[in-house]
């Protein structure tokens, strides 16, 4: 049953120029108010905005660059005060960009200075002006240092204290510190860098961040100042830089850290550090950077004292190294001696290689440090070969004990005392007694009372269980003999 009721014609709305198909919507400018949403103040600002825009042009072409200036100035003026802070950031703009254009340093630093300090002066005006001004200092070439000096200066007094200018005011003090390095005074580069406190700074790009962290540590250990450099390396998030994208980060700040603990002496923590570079991905697809990174990450082991993580890293490099070492036969027979319960031979085979190393890497800037390293190496040899040797002797003579590890009797006394009395806190140290009339060394730790009656219990508990195990099998055989 069809419906005859007439319907109502539908109307159509009218449709604007900019909606009907004659022509497209006009796109919103980015930091201005909607046209649908503008009051008609607003409407007027943004009108008057035109207007002196046009005039500028016309000045420019006259060659009045002041007027265009005065006119400006008086049009900031009145959106300042009229509260209108997106048209009030545009003729700043427009402002600093006339100072620009008549290249007069003092006068432009002048009027930046006065827009931000304006009474009310809006924070987005001041962010404006600050992005103009960094522009312009990224394409400017100064006259002299104090024009470039001012005019940082000028900026770095505008952004001090404001949380929405803390990058720019990072990058300002950047400037200032590369420029006094220039100069030879890095000291001063360092001491103006470590006022800026980036690890704080939410608004700051995380890669940008790690290399003002790294520029922070190479100016520290520049200047030797190595506590400071070891504080400010603490800010550095180490699972950041893992990432794939901070690569060269990585790498950088490595290279640093290798420098900070040659100096403390620190074998383990270098150790460390090379198995860090080795496992970065430009580093591997690189045979003779992994190389390298291996080979040193090696020798560092063997020159770190006996501990717990010094045997972890050990056994991580012996399992999870195992088809890189096959390539470096030298470095994989050093490993699998450290590895296992047996006496190395002083001088060891490939010894010449070693010592070759050490002084490529480190002879040039730190060839005593070298040279203390090699006498170190027999020494970590003669250590591990006493440890072994304590492992199958209880009690054993001191000058048996020479003969077995290759030293003198005094050389076995003094290099036992060491490891008994150790004074690197990651060392572990070893129990022994030295009976010296009788030239005896014991090895056997005297226990506490509680302990042995301890492990007497835990004995006695384990031989009854045999006893009980025994019995049940005599029992179950006799059961089926009897069957039978």
């Amino acid at each position: 049953m069809s419906d005859n009721t007439p319907q109502t014609p539908k109307t159509e709305k009218p449709v604007s120029g900019a909606e009907s198909g004659g022509g497209e919507k006009a796109p919103k400018k980015k930091g201005t108010t909607s046209t649908t949403t503008m009051t008609p103040k607003q409407r007027e600002l943004w009108d008057e905005l035109k207007t002196v825009k046009e005039t500028v042009e016309k000045s420019k072409i006259a060659g009045d660059l002041e007027g265009a200036i005065a006119v400006v100035t008086k049009f900031e003026k009145k959106t300042r005060l009229a509260l209108e802070y997106e048209i009030c950031a545009e003729a700043a703009v427009l402002l600093v960009q006339l100072h620009q254009e008549v290249g007069d340093s003092k006068a432009l630093s002048a009027a930046i200075l006065t827009i931000s300090k304006h009474r009310a002066q809006h924070r987005k005006v001041i962010a404006a002006i600050m992005k103009e001004s960094m522009q312009y200092l990224e394409n400017k070439k100064f006259a002299d240092d104090k024009e470039y000096l001012d005019y940082l200066d000028t900026l770095r007094t505008v952004s001090e204290g404001k949380i929405y200018l803390e990058v720019d005011a990072a990058r300002l003090t950047m400037r200032v510190a590369k420029h006094k390095e220039a100069e030879g005074d890095t000291e001063e580069a360092s001491r103006v860098l470590q006022e800026v406190a980036v690890e704080t700074y939410g608004t700051m790009d995380k890669f940008e961040k790690a290399e003002f962290l790294l520029e922070q540590i190479r100016l520290c250990l520049v200047n030797k100042d190595f506590i400071r450099a070891s504080i400010v390396a603490k800010k550095v998030d180490r699972k950041v830089i893992r990432e794939e994208d901070f690569q060269t980060i990585k790498l950088k700040y490595y290279e640093l850290m290798v420098e900070f603990y040659v100096h403390k002496n620190d074998t383990l923590k270098l150790c460390d550090c090379y198995l860090e570079v080795l496992n970065t991905p430009s580093i591997t697809a690189d045979d003779l950077k992994w190389k390298t990174a291996l080979a040193n990450a090696c020798l560092f082991l063997a020159l770190s004292p006996f501990g717990r993580e010094q045997q972890q890293i050990l056994h991580r490099i012996h399992t999870q190294e195992h088809a890189r070492l096959q390539k470096m036969p030298a470095y994989d027979k050093l490993i699998k001696d450290l590895v296992t319960d047996e006496i190395m031979k002083w001088p060891l085979v490939h010894n010449d290689l070693f010592h070759k190393f050490l002084e490529q890497q480190f002879g040039a800037s730190n060839a005593a440090r070298c040279k203390e390293w090699w006498e170190l190496f027999e020494l970590r040899v003669t250590e591990k070969n006493i440890r072994v040797v304590a492992k199958c002797y209880s009690r054993i003579r001191t000058a048996r004990l020479a003969a077995l590890v290759g030293e003198s009797e005094d050389a076995v006394e003094r290099i036992l005392s060491g490891m008994v009395c150790v004074r690197d806190a990651e060392a572990e140290p070893l129990y022994a007694r030295i009976n010296r009339p009788a030239g005896i060394i014991s090895f056997n730790q005297i226990q506490p009372a509680e302990q042995v009656l301890t492990a007497w219990t835990s004995d006695i508990g384990q031989m009854m269980q045999l006893v009980e195990r025994t019995k049940h099998l005599i029992d179950r055989e006799i059961m089926v003999n009897n069957a039978r």
